[in-house]
């Protein structure tokens, strides 16, 4: 079973960065493994900027995967994979790379990998 904390945010606005650190700050036993942000959100164009979630994490020198959802972001916002940090991103072909639909690819980082191989039982489509 996998326990979710969830963080809702408002619709008008990326993902709220104070909260993000509050729940990572008070994650003294590391029972966060992963913080998964949308780059952007095709619908209402609110973008959440990686590099600052991983500035997060590594300020508090938290452990977690930073997990982002880049498929209306990559090709229209500027995004760096390995340069940002950032462990997983989840892309496609038919929004910011105005390809046609169909294509779904992914970057994964050596600590993912790594993750995963250790969680055999732990599953992902990535």
């Amino acid at each position: 079973k996998l326990d979710v904390d969830f963080v809702p945010g408002d619709w008008r606005h990326g993902a709220d960065l104070e909260q993000i650190e509050a729940r990572l700050a008070a994650d003294k036993a590391h029972k966060i493994k992963a913080v998964c942000v949308v780059h952007n959100e095709t619908s209402t164009a609110c973008v959440t900027y990686p590099l600052n979630v991983r500035k997060i994490l590594d300020t508090l020198k938290h452990p977690a995967l930073l997990m982002v959802d880049t498929i209306s972001g990559l090709g229209s916002l500027e995004y760096e994979h390995d340069a940002w940090g950032i462990d997983v991103s989840i892309a496609g072909s038919q929004k910011g790379l105005m390809l046609p639909p169909g294509l779904g690819f992914n970057a994964v980082s050596e600590k993912a990998l790594a993750v995963a191989k250790a969680n055999p039982g732990m599953r992902s489509y990535w």
